[in-house]
């Protein structure tokens, strides 16, 4: 039995513009991640699928609903998909985090695998959450086609994770495209299989362009 998983990390949100880490902090779509989602609705008007998990924050509520605009499928928030845990440096502009933390700040740009967030969790936690919290959503749901939306850097670790790729080659990959589609399918022991991955097709056909902000 094949399981579908479509993962798409959020909208343009303020952190993504505004020179912030905005992590778990609340942050609001901007208008260009608004159009960004108008996109995505239309997109999704030609993907059958089952149910939505999300992040509880408002950019990915926002996203699921977009996703979710034509076919009132059931949303289940999830904790489990928040994005990596900053703690100090939430809502930091990166200019202060490179004067306060610049070892962390070093690791974030070229040893993310080495990074743990002064006050937050380390890349690694966030890995092993998401791929614990994905395997139960696909054990709940097997044989269905599921939309996860979460965020950049936990979506970038657990990507890594479901590939089978050695945790040092996170840093080969590139922060997670906003409203980026990425498939992967399961088979009944969560053997994960990818499909395709940021696909932005859905951008380009609205005249908008790819957003790879951090």
């Amino acid at each position: 039995m094949v399981t579908r998983v479509y993962f798409i990390r959020h909208a343009q949100a303020m952190g993504n513009v505004s020179g912030r880490y905005q992590g778990r902090s609340d942050a609001k779509v901007t208008e260009e991640g608004m159009r960004q989602l108008d996109a995505l609705s239309e997109a999704f008007k030609d993907i059958p699928f089952d149910i939505i998990y999300a992040s509880p924050l408002s950019r990915t509520r926002m996203t699921a609903d977009a996703v979710n605009k034509y076919a009132g499928k059931k949303i289940i928030l999830d904790e489990g998909l928040l994005e990596f845990n900053g703690g100090k440096w939430e809502g930091k502009k990166w200019d202060d985090i490179a004067v306060e933390f610049p070892d962390e700040l070093d690791k974030w740009n070229n040893r993310l695998d080495l990074l743990t967030a002064p006050g937050g969790e380390s890349v690694a936690e966030a890995r092993e959450r998401m791929a614990k919290t994905v395997n139960k959503i696909v054990s709940e749901n097997k044989g269905k086609t599921i939309v996860v939306v979460s965020h950049g850097c936990a979506l970038r670790a657990y990507f890594n994770f479901a590939q089978g790729l050695p945790f040092i080659e996170i840093n080969n990959d590139h922060y997670v495209m906003n409203t980026s589609l990425t498939l992967f399918e399961y088979d009944d022991d969560l053997n994960a299989k990818l499909i395709f991955k940021e696909d932005t097709s859905h951008l380009k056909k609205a005249g908008l362009s790819e957003s790879k902000a951090r």
